[in-house]
């Protein structure tokens, strides 16, 4: 009996690991991230929606969305690294031409906003302990003053907001937000955040914090399949882009919806030329990347 113990454990022990990289650590593959939208989509069906009542959106004149396809996920890569969120990166995205860069953002355990894609099972530091621990040993650790800081001195940047939680936390972590700018005197840059959701309910909440101006609906944490009733409320919330998974986008007519409502689909995380030309001509309009630069574009067909 003894001889079968051993195997029967280490059977055990490679299945609890894959969980883990299953259900935890998402960001080693987006494979993971598609197929767990796959699985894990709600609904599999569009609702009957009566859309000749809405009027296609309209593209508003300098809108974040108009020129820039490319959306810098995690402050983009830099030397092999990704999700660093650090200053570095965040410096090395702007200098590549990125105008609009998406920051993981997360809160301390006395409540200060910093730049981190999310705590895991680690002990939740404090800021003096987040900001004064390089990222990977060599990277510095970013919060919500010096990214203020950074908006203001580039007028034309944006930043896309990522914040998981629910929506208490959301409440916390925005009104930190929004209370900072209001005491760095810099409430107007609070204007060029581009609020990122996961679940209509984190629409008005967040927008009783502040009036914010730009908004992303993002589907994979929700799973949210039925597609026409995502663009009724994106129509009726004035959201001009959402964020899918590469793993639902068959083809042009899975998203035609979408492209009737003039609402402009994103998809994550794409780092190759072939792969992003592929998306494109299945009608998706624009990309999270990590190393796509914009002075690429022209020779992806853009």
């Amino acid at each position: 009996m003894k001889k079968f113990i051993k195997p029967v454990l280490i059977i055990c022990g490679i299945l609890f690991f894959c969980a883990v990289v299953f259900f935890k650590i998402e960001e080693i593959s987006s494979a993971i991230i598609n197929f767990k939208a796959k699985l894990f989509a709600t609904n599999w069906k569009n609702t009957q929606v009566d859309f000749s009542k809405y009027e296609p959106l309209t593209d508003e004149p300098g809108a974040w969305y108009v020129e820039n396809p490319l959306i810098s996920h995690a402050c983009g890569g830099i030397n092999g690294k990704t999700y660093t969120n650090s200053k570095e990166a965040l410096e090395l995205a702007i200098e590549n031409g990125h105008k609009v860069i998406e920051i993981d953002l997360a809160l301390t355990a006395d409540e200060r906003l910093v730049a981190k894609h999310d705590w895991g099972k680690e002990t939740v530091p404090d800021y003096e302990e987040f900001m004064n621990t390089p990222i990977y040993y060599i990277y510095t650790a970013l919060d919500a003053e010096t990214i203020l800081d950074t908006m203001y001195e580039h007028e034309d940047l944006y930043i896309v907001t990522d914040i998981k939680g629910n929506n208490d936390y959301l409440k916390r972590a925005f009104t930190v937000l929004v209370d900072t700018a209001k005491k760095k005197g810099m409430e107007e840059v609070l204007d060029r955040f581009v609020i990122q959701i996961y679940y209509e309910s984190n629409y008005d909440m967040i927008l009783q914090i502040h009036p914010f101006k730009n908004w992303i609906y993002t589907l994979y944490a929700s799973g949210e399949r039925d597609l026409n009733r995502v663009a009724q409320f994106c129509l009726e919330k004035d959201i001009h882009v959402v964020t899918m998974p590469v793993g639902w986008i068959k083809d042009k007519e899975y998203i035609c919806v979408f492209r009737d409502m003039n609402i402009k689909v994103y998809t994550n995380t794409i780092n190759d030329f072939d792969t992003l030309s592929d998306f494109k001509n299945r009608g998706v309009y624009g990309f999270y990347t990590d190393y796509v630069k914009p002075s690429d574009l022209p020779f992806i067909g853009f």
